[in-house]
């Protein structure tokens, strides 16, 4: 039988693993949506979390345009809006909040997102009010209807 002695590196390795197990994890930055809403132009979502920042994120399904925003967690909740590029009716839009360890500007800078847990959905806008012209807008459309007329039948009757 052979004895262990003389080469020590087995202790070393079990004291390693030993303090790899024992240290404290950090905890992920976590998001979870209590309530949100979707409009033709705006998102909105309020929940809690246990970072310091969450992150907003929509991105219409068709046009793949995307936006976001950050914003603080007080107390363990957070409440915020995100103005959407603007959407037609029945458009499909992907939201996302997540956690994130820093209040960033640039998408995908350090902190954030740290691959905790986070809400996503995907919905249809619905709602949206065909665009309107205002009187100025309609006059200077009616102006300019009414020249390219006039042009028209003079054209005509050469």
């Amino acid at each position: 039988m052979k004895e262990r002695g003389g080469n020590p590196s087995w202790l070393l390795v079990t004291a390693l693993l030993l303090a790899v197990g024992l240290t404290p994890h950090s905890a992920q930055a976590d998001a979870t949506v209590t309530d949100h809403h979707l409009s033709c132009n705006l998102f909105g979502a309020s929940g809690t979390s246990n970072s310091p920042y969450v992150t907003l994120y929509a991105q219409n399904s068709s046009t793949h345009a995307f936006t976001f925003t950050v914003v603080g967690v007080v107390a363990g909740s957070f409440t915020g809006t995100l103005t959407l590029p603007p959407s037609v009716e029945g458009a499909e839009v992907n939201l996302e909040v997540w956690g994130s360890l820093n209040n960033y500007t640039t998408f995908g800078d350090t902190g954030y997102y740290d691959g905790g847990t986070f809400f996503e959905a995907s919905e249809f806008v619905a709602g949206c009010a065909a665009p309107t012209l205002g009187h100025g807008a309609l006059a200077v459309l009616l102006v300019g209807l009414t020249l390219a007329g006039r042009a028209a039948i003079r054209r005509s009757a050469v």
